[in-house]
């Protein structure tokens, strides 16, 4: 399946992907790639062994990088650093491969990360559709009288939603969301 985390910088991404991927190590255990663009450890993982990597060079080498990953056939592929639509197709594809692929994105907003990775490609967003489990973010705000709070988005796998990734109609989210009954919460609420 795959599992999408979105912050507004790539520290953060890094540290709430690496947060995920400790979770479900502890939880699925096996064997972990870990992919990023720069040099940093994402500290223990427990209950995974885990192959890190740092892939320097352009975007198709990246992509080229997931793609070797996902042929090894890791438990779970976490993959930061994703940045242009052939990277970001190719974390998309290797989750069609049955595995748990974590992927981190420099997003405003969940909706925003997910349009992103589902790109124009309709075989991209089928294949998103079909492997989607939920996508999470979070931003910290100043508050008005100072001091700041966490701002958490979340977007959770289901028919409506899988329909939304495979038809491209991200507008549609925002309606999801805010139903109550959906458990989601968008930025706004």
């Amino acid at each position: 399946g795959l599992v999408v985390v979105a912050a507004s910088n790539e520290a953060d991404v890094e540290a709430l992907a690496s947060a995920v991927a400790d979770w479900s190590g502890r939880d699925r255990g096996g064997y972990l790639i870990s992919l990023q663009r720069r040099s940093r450890s994402h500290g223990d993982i427990a209950g995974a062994f885990v192959s890190q990597r740092t892939i320097a060079g352009t975007d198709k080498d990246f992509a080229a990088a997931i793609r070797r990953a996902a042929q090894e056939s890791p438990d779970i592929l976490l993959v930061t650093g994703l940045q242009a639509e052939q990277s970001l197709q190719a974390a998309v594809l290797a989750a069609a491969g049955g595995r748990l692929v974590i992927a981190g994105v420099v997003a405003p907003t969940t909706v925003e990360a997910l349009r992103m990775m589902a790109g124009s490609d309709s075989h991209v967003r089928r294949a998103m559709a079909a492997s989607f489990r939920a996508a999470i973010g979070y931003r910290s705000l100043r508050r008005l009288g100072g001091g700041r709070t966490l701002i958490q988005d979340v977007v959770l796998a289901s028919g409506s939603i899988s329909g939304l990734i495979e038809s491209g109609d991200f507008s549609g989210f925002g309606r999801t969301q805010n139903d109550v009954a959906a458990k989601m919460k968008s930025v706004d609420e």
